[in-house]
């Protein structure tokens, strides 16, 4: 085996990467595999494969269960980005990850819950109409925005 360091302690490599990625690894009551070394702004952990870097839980996901498709990415179900459980890894899209919270908050469950709209008007049944992909508009400002719209066309004034 040829001699690898790794990158941030700079220790030599010589175990095989499935020995070293264990040995930072500790199992938490709750069924999460923690990640113990530091982890990155985002607090997900850093393994030196002995090729490049990688998130931790995408290399024992794509160690154990195969790559993840063009196009997904994984999904901590467990909402606790140290975890590297396979098990509690979902491959998502973007959108499917990003509707479902990171850290726990639920984005979309917290648009739902605003009674108003940036501009203050009430969303109301009246006053509200709903997108085919779900997110609301405000009737109110919609209505101004067409109104400012045609006058600046006919006047030829850009914003």
């Amino acid at each position: 085996m040829s001699k690898l360091r790794d990158p941030v302690s700079g220790r030599l490599l010589s175990q095989p990467p499935m020995s070293r990625f264990w040995e930072k690894v500790s199992e938490a009551q709750n069924g999460c595999w923690e990640w113990l070394p530091p982890t990155n702004e985002h607090g997900y952990g850093i393994f030196w494969t002995g090729q490049r870097k990688q998130v931790a839980h995408r290399f024992l996901y794509e160690t154990i269960l195969g790559k993840v498709p063009d196009g997904f990415e994984l999904d901590h179900l467990c909402r606790n980005p140290k975890c590297v459980n396979p098990g509690h890894l979902e491959a998502v899209t973007h959108q499917e990850n990003c509707h479902r919270g990171y850290g726990g908050i639920k984005t979309g469950l917290m648009n739902k819950a605003k009674t108003h709209c940036p501009q203050g008007h009430p969303y109301d049944e009246q006053n509200t109409y709903t997108f085919p992909d779900g997110r609301r508009g405000c009737r109110i400002c919609s209505r101004k925005n067409r109104r400012d719209w045609g006058k600046n066309r006919k006047t030829g004034v850009k914003k």
